[in-house]
């Protein structure tokens, strides 16, 4: 995997886009991906989420688009954002692609 662009976590993101996204990922329903135990890793679903939430959820995956860095996992290119909470980000589609899904796994 490539070394993020940014000097360290959460450069990214100024110090408004980092509070704001912390305290989105704070309140989503992380749920434990166990069907891929051998890569830890928690996701939550935008069609869980209410329509307030959805918006942020739209607002924190665009800044995952636009502040993160790209790496590779399974042999595909992601673009991936560290926050200062330890996390890194994503974001994913359902296996349908009809789905929006934020991922997050320990750094």
């Amino acid at each position: 995997m490539q070394e993020p662009k940014h000097a360290r976590p959460g450069d990214g993101l100024d110090e408004e886009q980092e509070a704001r996204a912390r305290a989105f990922v704070e309140e989503l329903p992380w749920t434990y991906a166990r069907t891929v135990p051998e890569h830890l890793h928690e996701y939550c679903l935008r069609a869980w989420l209410s329509a307030e939430h959805q918006t942020a959820f739209d607002w924190f995956a665009d800044a995952i688009a636009r502040h993160g860095y790209t790496g590779r996992f399974w042999g595909q290119g992601w673009t991936y954002l560290d926050l200062a909470d330890g996390f890194k980000y994503w974001e994913s589609r359902t296996l349908d692609k009809t789905g929006r899904i934020i991922n997050r796994t320990r750094k």
